[in-house]
């Protein structure tokens, strides 16, 4: 069972693109991420070449996925994913706040907040990924992905249903992710999309955290990037 986490996958393409954009066409680039006079934010979509760009990002990453579920599963060598393993790919639901932000509303206000300051609009560009291009790219055929959300949770929240409620179906469970809140998961391999391992082991120590702990640890200490402070 591999459960990718869609909205990871999204804004890696992004920056990816706009990374080889930027040194590709260095003119167009610099008009478009550069803020304009008004504070008005520049769609990038507006630009063929980087949204030819962005084809190919979401393509490449695709393709790296499929190195890592290789490279996770030898045994597999030489096969297509789609033929091994059940292939997940989860988004959030932006339909609503979700129930997070009903309980805490600055839950991750601080990320609108950077968004803001971009001289592009990110949101435009995830939800035509989201919403168009996927289907335009047709990945779930041509990469055996089913897609998946649920109404008022967030990708995580779906991984963590997903790996937990059919732990004892499958010999082995992937997730492909740079979350480390996924690490509270038993029994999954991670990786990111650098093909690397992440695991609750300590910096300090290089001891293996149980996830209970590591549980108890967030809860403790907060999480910046979500604006949730510590206790």
């Amino acid at each position: 069972l591999v459960a990718i986490d869609a909205m990871y996958i999204v804004y890696h393409s992004i920056f990816r693109t706009i990374r080889i954009w930027q040194t590709r066409n260095k003119a167009e680039a610099e008009h478009y991420l550069t803020i304009a006079e008004s504070g008005e934010q520049h769609d990038l979509l507006k630009s063929e070449s980087f949204k030819s760009g962005l084809n190919m990002s979401i393509i490449h990453t695709c393709t790296r996925i499929n190195d890592i579920i290789a490279d996770a599963f030898p045994r597999y060598a030489g096969l297509e994913p789609s033929s091994f393993a059940t292939q997940l790919f989860i988004l959030d639901d932006k339909t609503s706040n979700g129930f997070r932000r009903k309980i805490y509303p600055d839950y991750k206000i601080n990320r609108a907040a950077a968004h803001a300051q971009q001289s592009f609009n990110v949101g435009t560009i995830r939800g035509y990924i989201v919403n168009y291009l996927l289907d335009e790219l047709d990945i779930w055929n041509r990469l055996g992905y089913k897609r998946v959300f649920v109404e008022n949770a967030e990708a995580d929240d779906v991984i963590y249903a997903t790996m937990t409620k059919f732990s004892d179906q499958y010999a082995n469970k992937l997730v492909v992710s740079s979350d480390k809140d996924l690490l509270q998961i038993p029994n999954v391999l991670q990786y990111n999309l650098e093909g690397k391992l992440l695991t609750r082991r300590t910096r300090k120590t290089n001891e293996l955290m149980t996830c209970s702990d590591f549980l108890l640890r967030k809860i403790i200490m907060g999480d910046g990037s979500d604006n949730i402070p510590s206790i």
